[in-house]
């Protein structure tokens, strides 16, 4: 595995570990070591198909981030791509087509849902009901993690000592 997230746990259930490797397979492993098996591979399975780089779970749901730009989120019928290079069918308009970075490195999630996501080169984008928008370059370091506290503030650290920090604004 290259990444593992502790998933999100119910009053009196046992707390559920993802692990990803950089294939895109994710497996389910229960706290008390037992694996309950794959939960899929988010990767297209070929040739070419790129890395996932990390698993993170907000709340019971399940990101993994990946090369050229790519996130995907399991759902009810297995994983979906919603990166900023995805296709978003004719006209929906509901991904960000250009300025993607090469590799998505974290992504973290608002109390209200929005999702933001940091990359390569001092990328940041926030996903607000379904639509990506990129915010301005602060640096051109890589950032690694970025970390969204309960009343709005955003925190992210990257590659040189970078340490960004502001507001969901």
């Amino acid at each position: 595995a290259i990444s593992i997230s502790s998933g999100y746990a119910e009053y009196g259930r046992d707390r559920v570990l993802y692990a990803v490797d950089v294939g895109g397979e994710v497996e389910q492993i229960r706290r008390n070591g037992a694996s309950d098996g794959s939960v899929g591979c988010c990767l297209a399975r070929g040739e070419d198909d790129g890395l996932a780089l990390r698993i993170v779970c907000v709340d019971s749901t399940q990101y993994v981030c990946a090369d050229e730009g790519r996130i995907f989120r399991r759902n009810s019928r297995g994983w979906e791509d919603i990166g900023v290079t995805a296709s978003a069918g004719p006209g929906s308009g509901s991904q960000l087509r250009c300025g993607a970075p090469a590799d998505v490195y974290d992504i973290a999630a608002a109390a209200d849902g929005t999702l933001i996501a940091v990359g390569s080169d001092g990328w940041v984008a926030r996903r607000i009901e379904g639509r990506w928008q990129e915010g301005p370059r602060l640096t051109d370091a890589s950032l690694f993690r970025v970390c969204i506290e309960p009343e709005g503030s955003v925190w992210i650290v990257g590659a040189e000592g970078t340490l960004l920090g502001g507001t969901m604004q």
